[in-house]
Parts: structure tokens; C-alpha cells; sequence
């Protein structure tokens, strides 16, 4: 009996302690995500292209608004709380190993795409630069098509964030706790 403990404590330990990376992509109008343990893929989803228009989830997203009771500044300053602390231990136990994003951009009007292409950089390295601040980012590669001809726009992208479950676990509790003593409060 004791053997068995031990074995199976050994186990848990080492998955525990096993490196995880979460791959996530966006092609084609489709997301896609893969959860793979110690270099064994435990998770695959390929999301199929959402069916509903956007007046339709816009509407979903007010009616849920709605419901909520809580002021907006409350919630701003709990999501801020949980925001800072949830940054800075992501921080400490994970790092985006690898991330591109590809965007086509058209307007239909070349002044209108060049000025839109602009924003979209703009835009992109800000965001990287933000995310940057908080988490490690190993590589990336960002690039930015402009078509001058006809309206477009479609993205491309993939991210793989590389961290191990014993810290997700570790942020989890702790965000988690978090926002069960402002609950409190």
C-alpha cells in the first residue's frame, strides 16, 4: 500500500510540475485551441464559425448589461484589483512563447487603407507592448497586408502561452480568493 502511495504521489507531482502549453489560432473565422501536457496533446477544439449576426449578439451583450446590478464604477475598480493581480503573477509564471498575427486590410479607397493600415499597427504594438510589460513574449511576428482594390478585412493569428499547471492552479486560488474578500467587503 505504501508502494502505490508513493508511485501515485510521484505521479501527481511530476504532472504537476510538467511544462503546458496552451496554443490558441484564429483562421478562416474559426478558433482553435490545443492543451498539450509534457509534450502530449490533452485538449484540442476547433470552434465552428458563429452563426449568430452581430445585431443579434450585440443585443444578447445589452440584456446581459441589464441584468447586472452592480454601478459601473464598482465593477471597474473589482476588475482593476483582480486585473493588477492577476498581471502580476501571470508575470511571474508564464511567458507567450510564440505569436503572429496576419491582417488583410481594405477599404475600397486607398487613402482610407493607408490610413487604416496605420491604425492597425499602431494599434498592434501598443497592445504587444502592454502585454509585453506583463508577460514575456519569446517571438512575434506581426504583418499587416493592405488591399487597395476592394473592402477586406481578415485576420489570422496563433499564440502559445507556456506555463505549468501547479502555477495556474497557484493564480487560480488566488484570484479566486481575491475576489471572494471583495465580495465580502
Amino acid at each position: 500500500m505504501g508502494v502505490i502511495l508513493g508511485v501515485v504521489l510521484a505521479v501527481v507531482i511530476l504532472i504537476m510540475f510538467a511544462p503546458l502549453k496552451l496554443s490558441l489560432s484564429f483562421e478562416n473565422s474559426k478558433f482553435c485551441a490545443k492543451v498539450v501536457l509534457a509534450g502530449i496533446p490533452i485538449y484540442t477544439y476547433k470552434g465552428k464559425k458563429d452563426k449568430k449576426s452581430v445585431d443579434e449578439a450585440v443585443e444578447d451583450r445589452v440584456k446581459s448589461l441589464e441584468k447586472d446590478t452592480l454601478s459601473l464604477g464598482e465593477k471597474i475598480k473589482r476588475i482593476a484589483s483582480v486585473s493588477r493581480l492577476a498581471a502580476r503573477l501571470l508575470g511571474k509564471y508564464t511567458f507567450i512563447k510564440d505569436f503572429s498575427l496576419k491582417l488583410f486590410i481594405g477599404t475600397g479607397d486607398a487613402a482610407t487603407t493607408a490610413v487604416s493600415v496605420g491604425l492597425g499597427w499602431a494599434a498592434i504594438y501598443n497592445l504587444l507592448g502592454i502585454v509585453g510589460r506583463i508577460v514575456s513574449i519569446d517571438n512575434h511576428s506581426v504583418e499587416i497586408s493592405p488591399d487597395y482594390t476592394r473592402q477586406v478585412f481578415s485576420a489570422e493569428g496563433k499564440c502559445i502561452i507556456k506555463s505549468r499547471i501547479v502555477y495556474i492552479i497557484i493564480i487560480a486560488i488566488t484570484i479566486l480568493l481575491k475576489i471572494k474578500s471583495r465580495k465580502e467587503d
